[in-house]
């Protein structure tokens, strides 16, 4: 790829992709697309919780205007929806960095949050 590498690049959670990237274009901003993660909500919990606590996490993740609103919401929702021990939840929380909106927003990005 002859030039300058991309400034940021939009992907899956592909643990491959993630590695190659990291490997490829050190200086290249990796996101995840956020699209999969939200609809991935209604597979991966149960459906009382999904229909009583989707909204709070959507919430969550597109209504926060800074990291400590984020923080604060997330762990509200975890609370009300009593998720404490949900292994994916968890991990969402560990690559927020990745994929949450106000953590990635520092980097024009036209306001994409997706690959498309």
């Amino acid at each position: 790829m002859p030039g300058e590498p991309p400034k940021m690049i939009f992907t899956d959670q592909d643990p491959t992709m993630t590695k190659a990237i990291a490997e490829s274009f050190q200086t290249t901003i990796h996101r995840y697309c956020i699209w999969p993660i939200v609809n991935k909500f209604s597979e991966k919990l149960n459906g009382v919780v999904y229909k009583d606590h989707y909204n709070d996490f959507k919430s969550c993740i597109l209504d926060s205007y800074n990291k400590e609103e984020f923080e604060l919401k997330w762990m509200d929702a975890i609370g009300r929806s009593m998720l404490h021990d949900n292994a994916w939840l968890h991990s969402l929380y560990e690559m927020q960095a990745k994929w949450v909106p106000v953590f990635v927003n520092h980097v024009f990005s036209t306001g994409m949050t997706s690959r498309q």
